[in-house]
């Protein structure tokens, strides 16, 4: 037989340093990484998380809105449509110290994973008593790739956390014994009723885990092949099953909880427009995670490029449907046959809230697996443990060397994989660069890819970009995007022939505000001009309307006057003017401030705001005068 490690607390203590130690290098260059994609609406610009009071209010109250500009429209649903107060108040306390540094925020993740890791060896430890399966297992967790989004990605401390904590959860319930005293028992039970609140509180998809509890310890009793009466058998696991029971009323009890809070179950609404073409979407979906749990290359960030069936007479969908029946129902009888059933059932519990079952706005994701890998790695040991006892593999025999160069290699596999996807993850750029090779036609990966050429000041490198998403997607939020970078890389009058087969107002109205929130007036006035004369519509009348009040903060009242007078010829627009004659009269230009009050009073005689104005511009005129004459 295959040796063993010795279980003693020397070793023990051994390994978990080893593991934590381990766990935490492999990805300790995520603490030179910046912030990307959902870290602008998770961290950077929410609210939440800029006051200790605000992060704790979002246990009982909704979010915040961070922004409530069309900009950063989407942002604002990471807060206030996710009900994650824990991670909101962790967050907190570190934009209290370190503010939006993004060096602290990844070594917690790196942190958390790494406890993870141990903790998962305790775990598997209890289950399968034997240290070097354990320790085989949670080095499989470790290096796993389909792991490194969840760490890389600053925003993703909820599953880190929740994942923990649930861990420590089941580690307590592993515990809980019948010949135990009841003292020890209910200060094992209270720890893990409080630990699952904390997995709850950051994310309530662990909520599958009092489902798979019961499960869980009724087929460890029929497993035990135990002669005993049911009665006798149940009063064996009272323990767990009474603790299961309390988990199930307080998810139950978090799930009313976000629903009243959010206002809503749902994340979002059925990806594919209706819940029957998703759901016959998801059977490709698991038959991808299946792939990747055992050869995982290559990942993806982009998971709005998941197919998903066009109807429900789709054949290819239909297709895979069948093929994931038959595999999942001949894996599920496989590892029934061979009483491996308990980390099958894990991965599977894992993925129920990701199923689509209440729709969540996309098919899939890699962070998806973080939880469910557990029981990727939990089966690993399992087989580990069970190959190496019953080969009676001698020390230091062939077959020794064997087993232990093919576990080598699947972890420096795995291991190398992991690392070159984790530096995909190192910045916005590296991130949507590699994501745009993979989808060379995604409409989202190609526009933050634009983005990030921007950030960088390198536009002509983002054009061809840009003309391959007008080519493909022709919408405004496109025409906005390239007009942009045509913007910032070629001169004004030039812009002119590249934006001419495109439409044109909407393109330069996009260049009139950008330019005029880089205070390059000239440029803005000039293109708002060029818009309004080509269609005088609402969007051109917008346009002008914030070009001047951009210019008026700035003190540009020729640009300021010109435009928001320009502007009332399409619509009223008095209390605009009258904002721009107030910024005038501020700033000592008081012949622009009478302008603008006058033409407001004109536009709507019936606002005595304006009259009211004019008197006190006069007033303010009449004592410079006698100011001056002093």
């Amino acid at each position: 037989m295959m040796q063993s490690i010795t279980m003693n607390k020397k070793n023990i203590r051994l390994a978990v340093i080893g593991l934590f130690l381990f766990s935490s290098a492999i990805y300790s260059q995520t603490l030179f990484f910046d912030f990307v994609w959902d870290d602008q609406g998770v961290i950077i610009f929410n609210k939440n998380i800029q006051s200790t009071e605000a992060a704790l209010k979002t246990f009982y109250k909704p979010s915040i809105q961070p922004y409530n500009t069309a900009e950063h429209k989407m942002m604002t649903v990471l807060t206030s449509k996710n009900w994650r107060p824990l991670r909101t108040v962790v967050h907190s306390l570190i934009f209290n110290f370190f503010r939006l540094d993004p060096t602290p925020y990844h070594l917690l993740n790196i942190l958390f994973h790494s406890l993870v890791v141990v903790l998962l060896f305790f775990l598997l430890l209890q289950i399968i008593e034997d240290m070097l399966a354990a320790l085989v297992g949670a080095l499989l967790f470790a290096v796993h790739p389909v792991t490194t989004e969840v760490v890389c990605w600053a925003k993703s401390l909820e599953d880190l956390m929740a994942t923990a904590f649930l861990l420590m959860t089941f580690n307590m319930i592993m515990q809980l014994k019948s010949q135990h005293s009841n003292k020890r028992n209910i200060t094992f039970s209270l720890i893990a009723i409080f630990t699952y609140a904390l997995a709850l509180t950051s994310k309530l998809s662990v909520i599958f885990f009092p489902v798979f509890l019961i499960i869980f310890i009724i087929y460890r009793q029929i497993k035990a092949e135990n002669r005993h009466s049911i009665k006798t058998n149940v009063m064996r696991a009272r323990w767990p099953l009474g603790l299961a029971i309390i988990l199930t009323v307080a998810t139950i009890a978090a799930v009313i909880a976000r629903s009243v809070i959010i206002g809503q179950t749902a994340q979002g609404t059925y990806i594919t427009g209706d819940c029957w073409t998703t759901w016959l979407s998801m059977p490709r979906i698991f038959l991808r995670y299946l792939q990747i749990e055992l050869f995982p290359y290559p990942l993806y960030a982009d998971y709005m490029n998941y197919p998903g069936a066009k109807s429900l007479a789709d054949p290819v969908a239909w297709s895979y449907t069948v093929i994931f029946i038959l595999v999942f129902t001949l894996l599920t009888w496989l590892l029934y046959k061979k009483k491996l059933l308990e980390p099958w059932l894990w991965f599977w519990c894992g993925l129920v809230m990701f199923s689509n079952i209440i729709a969540m706005n996309q098919l899939g994701a890699e962070r998806f697996l973080y939880i469910p890998t557990i029981g990727f790695a939990w089966l690993a040991a399992e087989i580990f443990k069970r190959y190496s006892q019953r080969q009676a593999i001698p020390p230091g025999s062939k077959s020794e060397k064997i087993l232990i160069t093919t576990v080598v290699i699947l972890f420096l596999a795995f291991l190398t994989l992991t690392i070159q996807r984790s530096a995909v993850w190192s910045n916005r750029f590296t991130l949507w660069f590699t994501t745009t090779k993979q989808f060379p036609h995604s409409q989202r990966a190609r526009r933050n890819l634009i983005k990030s050429y921007i950030d960088l000041k390198q536009p002509d490198k983002a054009i061809p970009y840009a003309k391959g998403l007008l080519k493909d997607y022709l919408n405004q939020k496109n025409i906005t995007l390239y007009a942009k970078v045509v913007y910032m890389s070629k001169p004004t009058k030039k812009m002119m022939t590249s934006l001419y087969k495109y439409n044109k107002n909407v393109a330069l109205n996009s260049i009139a505000i950008f330019a005029a929130k880089r205070k390059e007036f000239d440029n803005a006035e000039k293109a708002a001009t060029l818009a309004y004369k080509i269609k005088a519509d609402k969007d051109s009348y917008d346009t002008l309307n914030r070009v001047a009040l951009y210019a008026a903060k700035r003190g540009y009242f020729a640009v300021a006057e010109r435009t928001v007078f320009l502007a009332s010829g399409i619509n009223s627009n008095d209390n605009t003017i009258n904002r721009v004659g107030i910024q005038a009269a501020q700033q000592g230009r008081l012949d622009v401030a009478e302008r603008c009050f006058t033409l407001a009073a004109k536009i709507n005689p019936t606002n005595k705001n304006y009259a009211k104005n004019i008197q006190l511009l006069q007033r303010q005129r009449q004592r410079q005068r006698q100011k001056n004459a002093q």
